[in-house]
């Protein structure tokens, strides 16, 4: 049982690191059309890419 939670809590921690990044790194704006950007309103398709929403371009964090 503590094993686990050990996991549980280890993950917890990886997936705020990696919000936190996405906050933080994403461009403001997009790249290829200008359109604003959110960590929120993006696609993440990894830790660090996403796809602008508005014109479906990859973002990659800086």
């Amino acid at each position: 049982m503590e094993a686990g939670l050990r996991v549980y809590v280890k993950r917890q921690q990886e997936q705020v690191e990696i919000d936190t990044l996405r906050r933080t790194a994403l461009p403001d704006v997009c790249p290829k059309c200008g359109s604003p950007l959110a960590a929120d309103t993006v696609k993440w398709t990894n830790a660090v890419d996403a796809t602008c929403p508005y014109c479906g371009s990859r973002v990659t964090t800086t």
